[in-house]
């Protein structure tokens, strides 16, 4: 998997037209379910609700994994 940075995408794919990289950077999602999105509690983590809803799903899905590690560690 390559992962493209890019920091305006629109302006970026819209200067270069490149199609081959429009497909690279749009083939994929990240989801997450109901389930696991609900899991995350933005009390624990000091949030807001607002402030939580815009976090990126996989730093959600990492910081719910480290409180876990730290619930093992003991």
């Amino acid at each position: 998997i390559k992962i493209y940075y890019v920091n305006s995408e629109n302006e970026y794919l819209n200067k270069n037209n490149n199609e081959q990289l429009h497909q690279k950077l749009l083939r994929a999602g990240y989801f997450m379910s109901n389930q696991l999105w609900n899991m995350f509690e933005s009390c624990f983590f000091d949030l807001s609700d607002a402030a939580a809803a815009s976090i990126d799903p996989c730093y959600r899905l990492f910081t719910l994994k480290f409180v876990d590690l730290l619930d093992d560690a003991g």
